[in-house]
């Protein structure tokens, strides 16, 4: 199969499923599309046939599947074509992997109604929204574990998916990047809280880097800098982050976000660190951006407490994560962004 071409590989899977089907369609009806359905109709299977696709791209299985979408439509409603049965099974090839797809899972797009859909598109340029939707369906709703995938597809495979989500592993850490250093974070750690009779200490988990880091810079509050000293355990998201591959937008946000970190340590007792309950040294997001606000500019800090620089990285990152959160089915297509 590797090295069959588009060719080769065409007459291949489609021949052996004619060969065993009875009543095939030796003479379909003319239309436009009629050469096109023959080359890829059998009663069992309506394949789809591609050169070189590389369908670890989710973008490319969504494209190709929109195409098969006119061929079953036509199968479907198309004028002299409807005693053909539409075939249950959508399988694409090209020459390196192949995967299937009921097609009764993609009713929804060939059946379609009124104008969502432009239909008079050539099946090889299908319409945008149709792969738009094509493809928030095969993530959002996981299509890509029904598909009986007999390749080495890596869009598929599991390295490529977080484990506990199954989403794809670069927008999981991403969007935890995103949200740990959102304005939104309102994280703290505080120190003898007392609740209902006790008295608590409340690590931030949320603290993004790791003692093995924070011990290199310098503090000039003399209790703090001697927590950092002792302390054992590094907080979650630092252990987190620590393992995971990030991408170049996530990798900006939190390079600037630790020169506010330092910035913070550096200049901590010229802040009003008591005002913001400031007395250990995992100290929160939301704890050290209100801080910064009272110190005069640092290299990487402004009048407001927020590092230009962060503000920028955050911001392309969130370019980066909004298109995404629309293709994965977070949010609709006709809720619309304002800033």
């Amino acid at each position: 199969m590797t090295k069959k071409t588009k060719e080769k590989h065409t007459p291949y899977y489609s021949g052996y499923f004619r060969a065993i089907t009875a009543n095939r369609p030796d003479h379909l009806p003319f239309s436009p599309f009629s050469r096109i359905i023959y080359a890829h109709y059998t009663e069992r299977v309506l394949f789809e046939f591609k050169y070189d696709r590389k369908f670890k791209n989710p973008e490319n299985v969504a494209r190709v599947l929109a195409q098969t979408m006119y061929y079953a439509r036509l199968l479907k409603f198309g004028a002299g074509l409807t005693r053909y049965p539409l075939p249950p099974v959508i399988c694409v090839v090209d020459k390196n992997e192949a995967f299937f797809a009921e097609t009764k899972d993609y009713a929804r797009f060939y059946a379609a109604k009124g104008d969502r859909y432009d239909w008079d598109r050539a099946p090889s340029t299908p319409c945008p929204k149709l792969v738009e939707d094509v493809l928030r369906f095969l993530i959002s709703h996981k299509e890509h574990k029904e598909h009986k995938d007999f390749a080495n597809s890596a869009f598929f495979a599991a390295e490529k998916t977080d484990a506990a989500t199954g989403l794809p592993s670069e927008f999981v850490a991403d969007c935890v990047v995103w949200a740990a250093f959102s304005n939104k974070n309102n994280c703290a750690a505080l120190k003898d809280v007392e609740y209902q009779g006790d008295v608590w200490q409340i690590p931030n988990q949320m603290y993004p880097f790791l003692l093995e880091e924070v011990r290199q810079w310098t503090c000039a509050h003399g209790d703090i800098a001697a927590q950092i000293a002792t302390a054992n355990e590094d907080r979650f998201l630092a252990k987190w982050l620590a393992v995971k591959t990030l991408s170049p937008e996530a990798r900006a946000v939190l390079d600037a976000a630790r020169r506010l970190y330092r910035d913070f340590y550096a200049n901590l007792t010229h802040t009003p660190w008591m005002d913001w309950k400031i007395e250990t040294w995992d100290a929160g997001f939301y704890q050290i951006r209100n801080a910064m606000k009272c110190v005069a500019t640092t290299p990487s800090s402004s009048h407001d407490g927020e590092a230009p620089s962060l503000h920028s990285a955050h911001d392309t990152l969130r370019a980066k994560l909004l298109p995404q959160i629309y293709a994965l089915g977070f949010l609709n297509p006709d809720v619309e962004y304002f800033e």
